[in-house]
């Protein structure tokens, strides 16, 4: 397993995740409220990293950069949220977590209309891949970017470990954990 590291900015929780080869990088802004044990939904100013949505898409405010990794695969996808909407272009392209969860091929949709996601680069998809199905034309699911986490053994397990640290405990920290979960960060 390997995390990705935030940081508490009162509010909300900040990471940079890398699309494309070299990367263009974008801010993923977090907020945590839970909706099942298992299942988190984190609300962003700039990026949603969304338990409760799979598809990963890109480019609500921050432009797109093609490079050598970048492939079109001709399909346009459609996603209803229920704060808004985006629409827009398939693309496979290199994602960079970190450096040791660098993912290739990940299915990165590129928006061309987005609506009620002011604020937002895009979307960091980690739920199920059922939630892909009949979002993005002539394809039945999208491998989330877990699933190729998984399916490239980067990850051993289909696991995303949470950890927020408490804005009043003063403590800044807060990570993302592909593949398992750091027990150093459980009590009780």
């Amino acid at each position: 397993s390997s995390s990705i590291s935030l940081t508490n900015d009162v509010t909300t929780y900040t990471a940079d995740i890398g699309v494309g080869s070299p990367a263009t990088y974008f801010k993923l802004l977090v907020l945590l409220q839970f909706l099942y044990l298992t299942y988190c939904r984190f609300h962003t100013d700039t990026v949603l990293v969304d338990t409760g949505s799979s598809n990963t898409w890109i480019g609500a405010n921050k432009a797109y950069a093609k490079t050598a990794t970048s492939k079109d695969t001709g399909n346009t996808f459609s996603v209803q949220y229920g704060i808004g909407s985006v629409s827009g272009e398939e693309y496979t392209d290199t994602v960079t977590l970190n450096s040791d969860l660098v993912i290739e091929n990940q299915s990165i949709c590129v928006a061309s209309e987005s609506s009620g996601m002011d604020g937002l680069d895009g979307i960091l998809g980690v739920g199920p891949v059922d939630l892909t199905q009949g979002t993005v034309s002539n394809t039945y699911k999208v491998a989330t970017v877990t699933d190729n986490l998984y399916k490239q053994r980067t990850i051993d397990s289909e696991v995303l470990g949470v950890f927020f640290a408490s804005a009043s405990s003063g403590d800044s920290s807060g990570e993302l954990t592909f593949g398992g979960y750091d027990a150093s960060k459980i009590t009780g």
